[in-house]
């Protein structure tokens, strides 16, 4: 298992690759979501401010704090677009209950899509905004 693992004496009751491989949607999902701030940001300053702004509420409507059952549903439906909201049962699947991949593949499909739609938006803004320069 990972060297942070048995540092600290932490038990990974289920897979540590099935844990590395559901971890792989949401890298790319937050690499999409990070294209999409940068190309909105007309400075590298502002793109990082546009993640300190975005990281905090993201961790905190993920469901790692308060379930979101307990949440508004526009509240609810702003955290299903954060990746991080379908990553928790994952890791919380694997780590505590011992999950394999039949209990956690919704969440895995649903960060795909996310995936899918936040890379949609980056590469469609990235690419409009090539071309209007180039005419430039």
């Amino acid at each position: 298992d990972g060297v942070l693992c048995a540092l600290c004496s932490i038990e990974i009751r289920g897979s540590f690759f099935l844990l590395w491989v559901t971890s792989l949607p949401l890298v790319l999902c937050c690499l999409h979501m990070g294209l999409c701030l940068s190309q909105w940001s007309p400075r590298p300053l502002d793109t990082l401010k546009g993640v300190l702004l975005i990281g905090s509420p993201a961790f905190l409507l993920s469901g790692y704090s308060w379930p979101l059952e307990n949440m508004p549903l526009p509240t609810r439906i702003l955290a299903n677009l954060i990746p991080l909201t379908h990553h928790m049962p994952i890791m919380r699947g694997i780590f505590q209950e011992g999950s394999e991949w039949r209990h956690v593949s919704h969440h895995v499909f649903i960060l795909l899509g996310l995936t899918l739609l936040w890379g949609i938006v980056a590469y469609s803004y990235f690419f409009r905004r090539r071309g209007r320069e180039s005419f430039s």
